[in-house]
């Protein structure tokens, strides 16, 4: 007996498999240079350190910052001076004994100064140099991660050329960048879940989804690149780790 019955067309699901590595999500990791020449009095901190917004990483002598410091002063002595000699001027300009091109100047000479304060400080807190006295800098964490490499040791001259002192990264702020063949860009969507595995830890799976993809092919590898993000933190895993990623897609 036939029975016949007409087509019907249905999803198909498939996994895309892509290798890639893991790195520190956007803002995770961040650099810490020092913003004036001088020499590293001390180092509070090492390599796999864990720092929280604000430790101290380093103590270090700043003539430049010395300099810079002593200005002010100098400039705030100046500004008491030249605010005192306005109001000394106010009332002789209002007699007649003092001609008012006195007051404009010294008011000119206040305006100055302050500005002259003012961008100091500017340019002090735009290093993150809040407070302290001489030639005394102290670096330090702006956000919480652990400490991935240390590039200075006590007795060594830096700059701001020197490039990074520290580098520090959040250990449960990784994804995984992975490239996928070009045959496959089509099919990769944002929002589909993916998952990971990485074989130096005995290849444990790990879940989590597509969050950006990079709409462009590799001239060489012909390979395009997406970015799995975990669900949550995620134990033992470090930055670099090599992982097979499988990202599910219905067509």
């Amino acid at each position: 007996r036939l029975v016949t019955a007409p087509a019907e067309s249905s999803s198909v699901a498939s996994d895309l498999i892509g290798f890639g590595h893991l790195e520190f999500a956007p803002g995770a990791a961040y650099s810490v240079k020092t913003p004036f020449d001088g020499f590293v009095e001390k180092v509070h901190v090492d390599v796999d350190d864990l720092a929280d917004v604000g430790t101290l990483l380093a103590t270090l002598r700043s003539p430049e910052l010395a300099t810079i410091r002593a200005d002010l002063s100098k400039l705030a002595v100046k500004i008491r001076a030249e605010a005192l000699n306005g109001k000394r001027l106010e009332p002789l300009v209002v007699d007649g004994t003092v001609a008012e091109r006195e007051l404009v100047e010294a008011r000119a000479r206040l305006d100055a100064a302050r500005s002259e304060e003012a961008g100091l400080r500017a340019a002090l807190k735009a290093a993150g140099v809040n407070g302290g006295k001489s030639d005394v800098l102290h670096l330090r964490s702006t956000l919480r991660g652990k400490v991935l490499s240390r590039n200075i040791s006590p007795g060594e001259r830096v700059s701001a050329e020197s490039g990074p002192l520290f580098t520090i990264g959040d250990p449960d702020q990784l994804v995984v960048r992975a490239s996928f063949p070009e045959r496959d860009s089509l099919l990769l969507r944002e929002g589909a879940r993916c998952s990971f595995a990485v074989h130096s830890l005995s290849g444990r799976v790990h879940q989590g989804t597509i969050t950006r993809i990079v709409r462009s092919v590799d001239p060489k590898t012909r390979a395009t690149e997406a970015i799995c993000e975990t669900d949550g933190p995620v134990e033992r895993l470090s930055a670099q780790m090599v992982a097979r990623v499988t990202v599910e897609v219905v067509s």
